[in-house]
This record gives C-alpha cells, sequence and structure tokens, in this order.
C-alpha cells in the first residue's frame, strides 16, 4: 500500500522512522484511557496497531491534524475493545499455587477445589470455613457466583428473559447492582486471599 503523508509518498524506511516517532504520543492516548478491562500489554498492542492504521488512511487534504487523527483513531479502538471485553466470561489469571508457583484462571482453581472435594474433603472444608471468615458478605457472594456460573446464569435468563450462555462481567453488575470496576477489584480481592489461605494451610500440612 502506498502511504502518502502532506502530499509526499514515503519510503518503507520512512514509514518505519514515522512509526517509530509517533508511537509515543500513540502510547500516550492508550495509557490515559482508563477501564477496569484493559491491561498494558492490550493498551501497547492497541496504540501500535491503530497508529498504523490511522497512518495508511490519513488525508492532510481533509483538514485534519495527524495527531487528531491518530487520537479519533486509538479511542476508537480502545471503545471497541472494551465493548468486547464485557461480552467475555470472566477470566483473570491470579491464584497462585503454592507448591508449583503456577498461576491459575480463578475458573482453574476452582475446578481444582472440586476434585479437592472428593480427594481431601477434610482440607477442602478448612478451606472453606476459613475463606467463610476471611470474606466480606459481597465477596462471598461473588464467590457462590464464581462456583456455580451456570446456576447464575438460569436466574439470569429467567428475570431478564435473555438465553445468555456464559457469565460475564455486565450480568454480574447488573444481579448485585454495582459496577463493573468493584465486581474487578473484588474478584482480584477474593483470588488473594484464598492464595494466602491456601498457602498458610499447606504450611500447616507440612
Amino acid at each position: 500500500m502506498k502511504i502518502y503523508v502532506l502530499g509526499k509518498k514515503l519510503s518503507e524506511k520512512e514509514v518505519q522512522q514515522f512509526l517509530k516517532d509517533y508511537y509515543p504520543y500513540s502510547y500516550l492516548i492508550a495509557e490515559k484511557y482508563r477501564s477496569p478491562y484493559l491491561t498494558d500489554d492490550v493498551k501497547e498492542n492497541i496504540a501500535w496497531t491503530a497508529l498504523e492504521r490511522a497512518l495508511k488512511t490519513y488525508d492532510s487534504e481533509k483538514g485534519a491534524s495527524f495527531k487528531s487523527w491518530l487520537y479519533i483513531a486509538v479511542t476508537n479502538d480502545l471503545h471497541s475493545e472494551v465493548a468486547k471485553m464485557k461480552k467475555r466470561p470472566i477470566s483473570v489469571r491470579d491464584i497462585e499455587e503454592p507448591e508449583t508457583g503456577e498461576r491459575k484462571d480463578i475458573f482453574e482453581f476452582i475446578a481444582d477445589s472440586k476434585v479437592l472435594q472428593q480427594s481431601d474433603p477434610t482440607f477442602y472444608n478448612e478451606l472453606l470455613d476459613a475463606l467463610e471468615k476471611a470474606l466480606t458478605p459481597r465477596q462471598r457472594q461473588l464467590l457462590d457466583i464464581l462456583m456455580t456460573p451456570q446456576k447464575y446464569v438460569d436466574e439470569f435468563n429467567q428475570k431478564y428473559k435473555t438465553e445468555a450462555t456464559k457469565l460475564n462481567y455486565d450480568m454480574i453488575g447488573k444481579m448485585l447492582n454495582i459496577s463493573i470496576a468493584s465486581i474487578t477489584y473484588e474478584v482480584h480481592k477474593i483470588q488473594k486471599i484464598t492464595n494466602e489461605i491456601l498457602q498458610k494451610l499447606n504450611g500447616n500440612a507440612r
């Protein structure tokens, strides 16, 4: 694709230099965008892809500066990514296994806990008792939702006359009447508390 800036056709080398020069500004736009759905890695990727697209589609004859065009491109991509993330099932990797140090998805941990319930019911009950004491009522409610998602999907569908198949942040927020930012914060708190309890229980078992 031929790329022109201010009417001048850019060589491949000039294109790469142009991208390099403007990437800091592009990332600054993305970095200032606040959303619980966007990680730094996602923002970095959007800053780069939006910059490349802005350069390919920019038309100086329309009167806008390139920085203005880039700002629109980056913010539109950020808005789109947030909209997509709101509809995705919850998946936050922040549980660390005491034995291996591996990080696991919260749902993977919950699945393992169900296996643990069968293989070591004493340890499992100790874990649940400790969580009951350590978590706030809202956190216990969220944990129950995470551990029995289908139950809440069914309740949501019945109440709101929808046909959802997977749990997502929007649904939880609507059910509990809390913001998505609050859900994200509380889920991370639950995972941190759970990890601390697991480490303590494993230490006592040795």
